[in-house]
């Protein structure tokens, strides 16, 4: 044997072991659990089932997909779990007209290769089922078995054979998150089929998704995103030649702060596309804040041959032949969506939402709505079950006389402020600007004041006292009020609770995606718990790790500081934003609210002479 110019013996080429290349394989289309759980749906629902049901045991790296489909016969049922074995094409000519999902034939083989896999399967006409064990791509037993129609997939031991595989998994709620994403992808994608997801954690099994057959896209959303982004949804459609774009955006009162309400689908098929995401973006330009995310699921239809869904083995991404023609027309179908619906915010009246009502992010409160300061106020009778108010608390009990005066010490975890404003001052409000900023006079200079974030931050205060106090006063529902989560938040649910009871807020699951509130504590009886219970979901969500209990407590209390706060858009009174200015100076808290934002601005006079040229 020759050397290499490194000196090594050098090695000849020759044929890959057949394991080692599906385990290559392998690499490129099963990259974590959630690849596992995509390409078995994805076989499912090219097997025509009406119903699909997953099952995730553990750390994600146990799962089980079972479908009612066709079935492979019995003489197929091995040469399935060979490499570039498929039913899907019998040419290369076929890909450019494909509508089924997996047609690469490497994921039932990449899969074995790394894991044991038992495979059961029955079709309509056989008499009983057949089941294949294959371990690391070897065959390790097969035979005949009682089975229904239809097809069931187990995959234990994934990335036993592979260390270096397995050492890149992230944590099992972060993996499990991955697996929620995909379930949900596939279930938007053909309402029609039936799909339930199950989790086995520590011996308890919890149903997190369960979604019926035959259900309309509408219906499919409105599960997944929760009924109160469903509310807002405006159906789009567009054609353009042989281009068709359908599907639903949500009103601009519904967003996300991350990209993870946005679902594109090509012929059916999920993708990503940043080019489409781009898009639609655009269109919601002027409509949403810049550090919002609309939500939108769009299906585009088009000739086969004018997309190319081989770009990559995961088939998640695709090509174009006109990528700026397809991106066109989904922009002017969303924009013409929007120019035709009623965007603008509606209140609740009586406590009973009107038509595009949304609790988080959602309509401002009425400008003429009056602000009741310091008195007890009575409290408000509960919602009914299953109807959320979306007016807002107005400031607790004590939230005047309650903050700290100057002489006291500042609540625990808040540092006091610069000497930006001289108490010996006196500072009288002279109006407000867009009915969101005091303007004042402070001595010689200007003091101009974010009301929602000032009176967030004063909120945030009283709510991290209200958390360290050993004795919370709560008062039951006589009626428990219920609401549902968007189903990728319900696997933050028990993370939450527990800080929820602490404060005086009893979270109960109530089955699906429904979730019952019981107590309230007597400070907030008036507080949109749903709004603030879905936005903390949200929080958690986005986050890359794991929350830890102190991550999950500070969500918890900066979100009620933030929905207990007087908003944007409300007029104050003199005598109101004299007391809320009273408390923001005794308070001593700093210039920003919880989640950065300045509370207030300081214009001198020297300024504003230097503007005026007269110095």
């Amino acid at each position: 044997m020759s050397e290499s110019p490194t000196g090594a013996p050098r090695r000849p080429i020759r044929l890959l072991d057949p394991t080692l290349i599906n385990q290559i394989a392998a690499g490129e289309v099963i990259v974590r659990p959630a690849s596992v759980v995509k390409e078995l749906v994805e076989n499912s629902l090219d097997a025509e089932a009406t119903r699909v049901a997953i099952l995730i045991d553990g750390d994600g790296r146990s799962i089980t997909v079972t479908d009612d489909g066709v079935g492979i016969p019995e003489g197929e049922i091995e040469t399935a779990l060979l490499r570039h074995a498929t039913s899907k094409i019998t040419s290369f000519d076929e890909i450019g007209a494909l509508e089924t999902r997996g047609f690469r034939g490497e994921a039932l083989a990449s899969i074995a290769s790394v894991a044991r896999v038992r495979l059961t399967s029955r079709t309509a006409d056989s008499e009983g089922g057949m089941v294949i064990e294959v371990l690391g791509g070897e065959v390790q037993s097969r035979g005949p078995i009682g089975a229904p129609q239809g097809t069931r997939v187990e995959v234990t031991d994934l990335f036993e054979n592979v260390p270096a595989r397995r050492k890149f998994l992230k944590s099992p709620q972060a993996e499990f998150n991955a697996i929620l994403r995909v379930a949900i992808q596939q279930a938007l994608s053909h309402p029609e089929v039936g799909l339930t997801l199950e989790r086995v954690r520590e011996g308890n099994r919890t149903r997190v998704l369960e979604l019926p057959a035959e259900q309309t896209l509408r219906d499919r959303l409105a599960q997944v995103l929760g009924a109160q982004v469903a509310e807002h949804l405006v159906p789009i459609e567009r054609e353009d030649g042989d281009l068709l774009v359908t599907g639903f955006i949500a009103r601009p009162l519904a967003t996300r702060r991350d990209t993870r309400g946005q679902h594109f689908f090509v012929g059916g098929r999920p993708v990503v596309s940043r080019r489409l995401g781009f898009a639609l973006r655009q269109a919601m330009t002027g409509l949403i804040m810049t550090d919002r995310q609309p939500i939108a699921a769009i299906f585009i239809e088009c000739p086969p041959g004018t997309v190319d869904v081989n770009v990559h083995p995961t088939k998640d991404e695709v090509r174009f032949e006109d990528e700026d023609l397809v991106a066109g027309l989904v922009y002017r179908a969303v924009q013409t969506a929007l120019g035709t619906a009623d965007l603008r915010p509606r209140l609740s009246v009586d406590g009973k939402p009107l038509p595009h009502s949304l609790p988080p992010g959602g309509p401002q409160p009425s400008p003429t709505m009056p602000l009741q300061w310091g008195a007890p106020q009575p409290a408000a009778p509960p919602a009914p079950a299953g109807v959320q108010s979306s007016i807002p608390l107005p400031p607790p009990r004590d939230a005047v006389s309650s903050v700290p005066t100057s002489s006291a010490p500042p609540p625990a975890d808040t540092p006091l402020i610069d000497p930006l404003i001289d108490e010996s001052l006196t500072i009288e409000p002279l109006g407000q600007i867009g009915d969101s900023y005091i303007v004042a006079s402070c001595g010689d200079d200007m003091l101009v004041i974010d009301q929602h974030a000032a009176h967030e931050r004063l909120m945030y205060a009283l709510v991290q006292r209200r958390f360290g106090e050993q004795e919370r006063a709560e008062q039951p529902l006589l009626v428990p009020l219920s609401f549902d989560l968007p189903a990728s938040s319900m696997s933050h649910l028990e993370e939450m609770r527990e800080v929820f009871g602490q404060i005086g807020i009893d979270l109960e699951p109530f089955g699906g995606q429904t979730v019952l509130i019981r107590s309230f504590p007597t400070d907030f009886e008036r507080l949109d718990i749903a709004a603030v219970v879905m936005d903390v979901a949200a929080d958690l969500e986005a986050e890359k790790a794991p929350p830890s209990a102190e991550q999950v407590r500070d969500r918890v209390l900066t979100r009620m500081a933030c929905h207990a706060a007087i908003k944007a858009n409300r007029h104050l009174s003199v005598e109101e934003m004299r007391a809320l200015i009273r408390d923001i100076i005794r308070a001593r808290l700093p210039h920003t609210c919880p989640h950065g934002r300045p509370t207030m601005a300081l214009l001198t006079l020297e300024q504003l002479d230097k503007q005026f040229k007269r110095t």
